[in-house]
């Protein structure tokens, strides 16, 4: 049933970007363990040119600059 919620909660914000959260929360989920996040690039003709897989490295963002400049004593994320 979670992951009919899931898929649903997919389709219905599409164009809203809370995909990324998403795909950020369920990579520590150990239910969604063994899903792959794929990013597929496109050419015009709708051909895929190359594909990435997401690892969970990459579903995390950067602090900026100005952040890390004001605390020296933060890390970030890789």
């Amino acid at each position: 049933m979670i992951r009919f919620v899931i898929d649903e909660r997919r389709r219905e914000f599409a164009m809203f970007g809370y995909r990324w959260f998403d795909m950020r929360r369920l990579s520590v989920d150990p239910l969604f363990a063994n899903d792959v996040y794929t990013h597929k690039i496109y050419d015009l003709q709708g051909n895929v040119l190359s594909t990435y897989t997401l690892s969970k490295e990459r579903l995390t963002l950067r602090f900026p600059l100005k952040l890390m400049a004001q605390n020296p004593d933060i890390t970030n994320n890789p």
